[in-house]
């Protein structure tokens, strides 16, 4: 389990943003009194606008900021696969397989971590100030930990950096105040919706059926075709697997593997998984981790045995067979508990 606690004792660090508005705001209100002063009209003119302009912004940059108070993290953890977060307005609880989106924002004011499911989300804030403070550091291990498990499971998760050098390579564009000292308005809420839908990815780390936990993927590849008589093994709850190079007369039986993006040790208590469907590995022959990391070949019976009768073959769990399909993900993974 992995929790993360807001610090109770505010610093002067915590309030970055404000002080630093307000230290701005005294510099523009300067030049502002600087251009009233001048003889030339139009100065005066361009004194009287800017002054306007920037009373609106930092009047709008408090009041958002005030009320977002109560939208600040007071405790968030990470637990059998879900996400709890607690505000001072709302609780909410996020199934690991329910997330659809997600992404972590940082700026020289605000940490935030965003995930967001079909129908909600909710946003982890941490203040940068607690860079500074000593309480501050112990904190912001559980929310680099949390953040860590999200990109974890999302291949795709966006790490927003705002900075000038970073302007312009960022996947996205977040408008002001937006995760700053705005989380909740429905301004967040359409830019949420928006690039919800834009960098949705499936959950393909997440194991459904009743496990919950990161999953480290120990080898992966796809389903490219198979032969003629591939399917006829199904109904004694078997499926071999081979390369695509395999020759004809192995590949007239075999599921048809493209090239492993990566392979290491597999063992009972890992899992093979078949898209998002997820088989318990029961026992592993002697050679089937060498045979399917240097031949793309293995073979898989779906009975729950405990002892492998062949060197190559493993045993998973009795569960259903998933029906098959060209591009499937066929993958060994490992499953850890947060």
């Amino acid at each position: 389990m992995i929790e993360y606690e807001s610090i109770k004792r505010a610093s002067l660090f915590t309030y970055i943003g404000p002080v630093a508005t307000l230290l701005f705001a005294l510099i523009v209100g300067y030049l502002c009194a600087y251009f009233f002063t001048a003889d030339n009209i139009i100065t005066r003119i361009c004194g009287i606008i800017m002054a306007i302009l920037f009373l609106c912004y930092i009047t709008r940059y408090y009041i958002l900021f005030f009320r977002s108070r109560k939208d600040m993290t007071i405790h968030a953890s990470l637990q059998d696969g879900h996400l709890m977060h607690r505000t001072g307005r709302s609780e909410t609880c996020f199934d690991f397989a329910d997330i659809v989106f997600t992404m972590s924002y940082s700026s020289a004011t605000q940490m935030c971590i965003i995930a967001a499911t079909d129908n909600d989300y909710t946003v982890l804030t941490c203040p940068t100030g607690n860079l500074f403070i000593k309480d501050g550091k112990k904190a912001l291990k559980p929310f680099y930990a949390i953040n860590k498990a999200l990109m974890e499971l999302n291949s795709n998760h966006i790490n927003y950096l705002r900075s000038r050098k970073q302007r312009g390579r960022q996947p996205l564009n977040i408008p002001n105040y937006i995760f700053e000292v705005d989380f909740y308005s429905k301004r967040v809420k359409n830019f949420i919706a928006v690039n919800r839908e834009k960098f949705r990815f499936e959950n393909s780390n997440m194991i459904k059926g009743g496990l919950r936990g990161i999953n480290t993927t120990i080898c992966e590849t796809k389903i490219v075709g198979w032969g003629t008589n591939a399917l006829a093994f199904i109904t004694d709850r078997m499926v071999i697997f081979f390369h695509k190079a395999a020759p004809p007369e192995l590949a007239e039986y075999s599921f048809l593997l493209d090239d492993l993006q990566k392979c290491g040790e597999f063992e009972p208590g890992h899992f093979l998984q078949l898209d998002t469907a997820a088989y318990r590995i029961t026992a592993v022959g002697e050679v089937a981790c060498d045979n399917f990391r240097n031949l793309g070949h293995i073979v898989v019976h779906f009975d729950g045995k405990e002892d492998a009768g062949l060197p190559g073959e493993i045993h998973v769990e009795n569960k259903d067979i998933i029906d098959f399909a060209v591009g499937m993900t066929v993958a060994i993974t490992k499953n850890e508990e947060v």
